[in-house]
């Protein structure tokens, strides 16, 4: 027979882990010093500085990555939800590649290279990548920031290594993340 002290032990126990989950899941580590941030993904290392305003702004999702040896939360293809309601009412399903509206949908489209504050914010967008990548064109707000990538290294073979690339992304900080809907009815 389990006592009292037993039971708010395993109690204190799970509601620890449930907090250390929901606020440091995923694989990412970010720390914030004002509008400097460092950020550990894997092998990589970033540092990253907050370069502008904060927006806050909703998206269609039309494309996402498959997960890999990423060095950002995630990496989507989204079209601002304003320009995508006129090209629905413009075009109709302008998503199909054979209507009248995909080449003008694809010139509004934006890469976005996603950077999470927390485990809570890349879980959020984890799923809506998930929800890209099996076409359900997912749409969702964010609070969101500019970032510019000061540093990047990698560790590979056991050595740190300076990484410069042309990422072909503008990366965000990503504040605040929510899934309105699982797809787009036009």
């Amino acid at each position: 027979m389990m006592r009292l002290a037993h039971i708010l032990v395993a109690i204190i126990l799970a509601l620890a882990a449930y907090y250390f989950v929901s606020e440091r899941g995923g694989a990412t580590e970010a720390v914030q010093t004002g509008d400097s941030l460092s950020f550990v993904f894997g092998d990589h290392r970033l540092e990253a500085t907050v370069t502008g305003d904060e927006y806050h702004d909703s998206f269609l999702v039309v494309g996402g990555i498959r997960p890999g040896d990423l060095f950002f939360s995630t990496l989507l293809a989204v079209i601002p939800m304003e320009t995508a309601e006129q090209l629905a009412e413009s075009y109709g399903d302008f998503r199909r590649c054979g209507s009248p509206g995909a080449r003008e949908a694809e010139r509004h489209t934006l890469t976005m290279g996603l950077y999470a504050v927390d485990g809570r914010v890349e879980r959020t967008l984890d799923k809506i990548n998930k929800l890209a990548l099996a076409h359900k064109d997912p749409i969702f707000e964010m609070r969101f920031a500019p970032l510019t990538i000061t540093d990047h290294k990698a560790i590979h073979n056991g050595e740190e290594i300076e990484v410069r690339s042309r990422s072909g992304f503008e990366p965000f900080l990503v504040k605040e993340v929510r899934l309105l809907r699982k797809g787009m009815d036009l």
